[in-house]
């Protein structure tokens, strides 16, 4: 199943003389409250993926059809850090939708990161805690994309409740942490208890944060 996270204040544009935008796709460490349990990124869980990849794309909003590079062809670099995964991709100054792209980083307008990816098998792990949801802690990530966007994906969350029932190895995952099985909601109460789970979730990691 494809997901998608985002990374605040992350994209910068630099100089105009080499006409890149740069910054960090993902970072480790960080927790992000998504509901039924929390997330985060161990440090190396990109190292498999960067090793083996054979091409890796940087789109505007994951929209294939606006690529501004990629790895295959050199003008997309990925590299993992101490701090995340960093890149640094090279725009076309002859493409007048890559000019108006870089405007509109430069100038703040677009100013977030975001990636799409898959969790291979044994990538992921859950552990539960008292009086919180489960924490999901990432080991491996397969890239899909990394993308400049305007509205970060599970920010808004629209596509983070319908992983939680079809994402199999995270369902499973989660309802052994949770002691049941994880189920999507067959009635207007099941549906309650889990919009309240979440509100919970938000609340701990305010409190935490």
């Amino acid at each position: 199943m494809l997901e998608t996270r985002y990374c605040r204040r992350s994209l910068r544009a630099d100089d105009e003389t080499h006409f890149q935008i740069s910054g960090y796709a993902a970072r480790y460490h960080t927790i992000a409250a998504l509901g039924d349990f929390s997330e985060t990124i161990e440090p190396g869980a990109f190292d498999d993926c960067l090793r083996d990849m054979v091409d890796c794309k940087c789109l505007l909003n994951h929209d294939p059809n606006v690529i501004l590079g990629r790895t295959k062809s050199g003008t997309l670099k990925l590299e993992a850090d101490n701090h995340g995964l960093r890149f640094v991709c090279q725009l076309n100054k002859d493409s007048a939708q890559h000019r108006d792209i870089y405007s509109a980083i430069r100038r703040g307008d677009i100013s977030e990161m975001s990636f799409a990816f898959t969790v291979p098998e044994g990538g992921q792990r859950f552990e539960q805690h008292p009086n919180a949801v489960p924490l999901r802690r990432l080991s491996k990530i397969t890239l899909n994309d990394v993308s400049p966007v305007v509205y970060p994906a599970y920010k808004e969350g629209t596509s983070v409740f319908a992983r939680h029932f079809f994402d199999a190895e995270a369902r499973s995952a989660l309802g052994a942490a949770m002691g049941k099985p994880i189920v999507a909601p067959q009635s207007i109460d099941e549906a309650v208890d889990m919009l309240r789970l979440r509100w919970r979730a938000l609340r701990v990691t305010e409190q935490e944060e």
